[in-house]
């Protein structure tokens, strides 16, 4: 019996010691494991990734930051030059200077011209604004007093008193106007078409066959010019404008400086 008991005990004991150390196995298997898998997850791509300088980079700049300081400069930029002549749409030209005829006695005469040009680039109507290209359509008003030949400046105080003191002049642009913007303050262009024309009284000035009719008249003659502009100022210009009215008798010269108004 106590063969047996001391045996038993011994065994007890044996097989404690392998779970004790089954257990210890299993701890450090586990142990094992949960630092591999610390590893590895110490190791996850997401990790590194968050973890580096680029991803904080890109994270601590503002997605679009660049190209909102770009769209601000643009902008920028684009209200300082606006009202320049890159940019006009539509632009009232009141002006002053002088017509050039030919009277029927066969002299050069001179008169005060009066009035306007109205303007439109289509170019920038047409959402091209900025272009260096202008085209579009000219018209206005241009007025002058003839008077009698050997009249002054204005048509008064003529030495001839033939009975034409009251011939009064006007002109109608029906143009094309076709330009380039050298630079956002410096347009050259030429405009033509035709110019609707009022004498009322037509043996004012030679256009041929027309100077023969009594009372006022009215003719459409073919015309060319240029228009040569520069900006002093947001929507404020000079033009000179020189413009010659082709008939079948003499031509009409008009000559004019212009203030370029312009509305947008």
């Amino acid at each position: 019996m106590l063969s047996t008991l001391m045996l038993g005990t011994a065994a007890w004991a044996n097989d404690d010691q392998a779970s004790g150390q089954v257990s210890t196995d299993s701890q450090f298997d586990q142990s094992s494991g949960q630092v591999s898998a610390d590893q590895d997850l110490g190791q996850a791509p997401g990790t590194t990734d968050l973890g580096q300088a680029s991803g904080t980079s890109d994270m601590g700049q503002a997605p679009g930051t660049s190209d909102d300081a770009s769209l601000a400069t643009t902008a920028e930029s684009s209200e300082v030059t606006r009202g320049y002549l890159n940019k006009e749409v539509v632009g009232v030209k009141p002006q002053l200077g002088v017509m050039a005829f030919t009277d029927q006695f066969g002299n050069t005469q001179g008169r005060a011209a009066y009035g306007f040009t109205l303007e439109s680039n289509m170019a920038a109507a047409v959402g091209l604004g900025g272009s260096p290209f202008y085209v579009g359509p000219q018209t206005g008003f241009i007025f002058s007093h003839f008077g009698d030949p050997g009249s002054n400046l204005f048509g008064a105080d003529s030495s001839s008193n033939i009975g034409a003191a009251g011939a009064n002049v006007f002109l109608i642009p029906a143009n094309l106007k076709v330009g380039y913007n050298v630079t956002e303050r410096f347009r050259v262009a030429a405009h033509g078409g035709g110019n609707v024309l009022y004498r009322s009284v037509a043996s004012a000035f030679n256009t041929g066959d027309s100077s023969a009719l009594p009372g006022s008249v009215w003719r459409i003659y073919p015309n060319v010019g240029g228009d040569v502009e520069y900006a002093l100022g947001q929507h404020v210009a000079l033009m000179a404008r020189p413009d010659v009215t082709l008939t079948p008798g003499d031509t009409l010269f008009t000559g004019t400086l212009a203030l370029n108004l312009a509305l947008g």
